[in-house]
């Protein structure tokens, strides 16, 4: 399947980066008296969005105008992934003593 379009790539690619909790929430299916106390927190949710959103953005940046639906789901899950790598390989600037 193939989509077509920035926004049908932005909405699967923020499926995709739903995909991860999602997989982690049904792990916890077992045991409800064991849930986490974040799962309550508006800020593990928020974060949550956003990661997704992330995940949509890459994924449209990525390509938008003919894209295999997995691949931008791909994308999408590996997203939190890809921008940690980003941020924690980047150099770091030493500052410049001015005299």
């Amino acid at each position: 399947m193939f989509l077509h379009g920035a926004a049908s790539v932005f909405f699967v690619g923020f499926l995709g980066g739903w995909l991860g909790e999602l997989l982690a929430l049904w792990e916890l299916r077992h045991d409800p008296s064991s849930l986490p106390k974040y799962l309550g927190s508006p800020y593990y949710w928020i974060m949550n969005v956003v990661m997704a959103c992330l995940g949509g953005g890459l994924a449209t940046l990525y390509g938008y105008k003919e894209v295999s639906a997995m691949l931008v789901v791909n994308i999408g899950a590996s997203a939190p992934l890809i921008l940690k790598s980003l941020a924690t390989n980047a150099p770091r600037i030493q500052p410049t003593k001015v005299d």
